[in-house]
């Protein structure tokens, strides 16, 4: 009886986790958390799959990851 509901809760347990909804945007930068800077944006056809692909280098601006080191500077931990 317990491997009965060891295999029933391992059947239709995993199937409890899925995601909700999907997440669509208009403009990748949409995608962007708050807080965060887009450093450089690259789009094109880059694995040559007739599809548009973006590439978005962001950067976090947490003020608190600003520290000043040994020399007086201030650099930025991000």
């Amino acid at each position: 009886m317990k491997s009965v509901v060891v295999i029933f809760s391992l059947v239709f347990g995993t199937s409890v986790y899925g995601q909700a909804r999907s997440i669509t945007a208009n403009l990748p930068i949409e995608f962007v958390p708050a807080g965060y800077v887009v450093l450089e944006q690259i789009q094109g056809d880059l694995n040559n799959d007739n599809q548009q692909d973006y590439v978005l280098i962001i950067k976090d601006m947490e003020k608190a990851n600003f520290v000043i080191d040994e020399r007086g500077r201030e650099l930025d931990r991000n």
